[in-house]
């Protein structure tokens, strides 16, 4: 019975010690494990480091980054960063946050790279290479407008202006041009990559359309794809009005 409890009590501490890491408090004294981070995207280990620097009153540059840390009642800028020093167990940890930082922004890039390649072989009509590589049907390319909406996307949105938080990326764009407003959107959660394109006839501004006319003409459609095995695959196409 008593070794029971020695072992539930075991396991309870190690659970706690696991648990996932929310700043950098205690990372003075305590080197972090794996447990602790698996989880985290590049901006939240960022913040980890930045907010060791902190502690050790590094003075951040980014306004963004400083304005946050100039909140903390703990926050002493010491004034001259070449001032500042780590302990051992610090430096292991920033060296281990910055190592799976530089992991994941390799698999980052592999991604979107893949996701660019993509994209030339959609605006090329590159048919045996979007087949093959990324697993489009051949009832993709029928004579309608969806493949067009598709192209469109991939015309106006720039891969690299994807903007990061977590393991989330986005990038969307409004052309309104008073005739009909369409707009095109990337969006990645861990392993899935959306592309939508919404179209709504008129413009947002006020008595736009001349011709008015209950048959309102909206329109959205959503391609869905799946980043597996250093693989971009497409699963499917969802239109909805």
């Amino acid at each position: 019975m008593k070794n029971e409890v020695l072992l539930v009590l075991f396991l309870a501490v190690n659970c706690i010690n696991a648990q996932e890491i929310k700043n950098c408090s205690t990372c003075s004294k305590q080197l972090l494990k794996i447990e602790q981070i698996q989880n985290l995207g590049v901006e939240e280990l960022q913040f980890l480091i930045n907010d060791l620097y902190a502690r050790k009153g590094y003075a951040f540059l980014k306004p963004e980054v400083y304005y946050y840390f100039e909140d903390q009642e703990w926050y002493k800028p010491i004034g001259n960063n070449d001032k500042l020093k780590f302990d051992k167990t610090e430096q292991q940890n920033i060296d281990f946050l910055q190592k799976k930082i530089d992991v994941l922004k390799s698999e980052r890039n592999q991604l979107l790279t893949e996701i660019n390649n993509f994209k030339i072989a959609c605006l090329n009509d590159d048919e045996r290479i979007l087949k093959t590589n990324f697993d489009f049907s051949e009832d993709i390319f029928v004579e309608d407008d969806s493949y067009n909406y598709l192209k469109d996307i991939l015309k106006n949105i720039k891969i690299e202006n994807l903007g990061w938080s977590k393991n989330t990326a986005l990038y969307s764009l409004t052309v309104d041009n008073i005739e009909c407003t369409k707009n095109y959107k990337i969006k990645i959660e861990d392993e899935k990559v959306f592309m939508f394109y919404d179209f709504v006839l008129g413009s947002k501004e006020e008595n736009s359309i001349i011709y008015q006319s209950k048959n309102y003409v909206k329109f959205n459609y959503v391609w869905r794809f799946e980043w597996k095995n250093n693989k971009l695959q497409f699963i499917d196409m969802e239109v909805s009005n």
